[in-house]
């Protein structure tokens, strides 16, 4: 699977309820961002196990930033979409899903505003 990754606009994202130096005009209400790696993912993992340093997998960390990278950019694009120029209060979430855990899901989320 190829994806395509769209420019955008700069916005400011944070785990803040504000941002220094600015003040919120407009809540635009919360935007999501989501993705879902498929079992392959582990496949690749466990081929990649010699990655393996001191407890850590290079391979399971790309893919995890891979996907943190994908919903963080979604979320982004729905803010863009809603008039935003900052998302505030983003929080990301990590779940293992499916039969046997074979699908792992990022989901980013925080709340639209427009600030000034």
């Amino acid at each position: 699977m190829t994806v395509i990754y769209r420019k955008l606009v700069t916005m400011i994202i944070t785990t803040t309820p504000a941002v220094e130096g600015y003040a919120i005009k407009q809540y635009l209400g919360i935007v999501t961002g989501e993705a879902i790696l498929g079992a392959n993912m582990f496949k690749d993992l466990f081929a990649g196990v010699r990655d393996i340093v001191g407890g850590r997998s290079g391979t399971y960390e790309k893919e995890l930033k891979r996907a943190r990278d994908i919903a963080l950019e979604e979320m982004q694009a729905n803010a863009a979409a809603a008039g935003a120029n900052a998302v505030v209060g983003v929080d990301l979430d990590y779940e293992v899903l499916g039969q046997k855990n074979g699908m792992l899901m990022v989901n980013a989320s925080g709340t639209a505003v427009v600030i000034g």
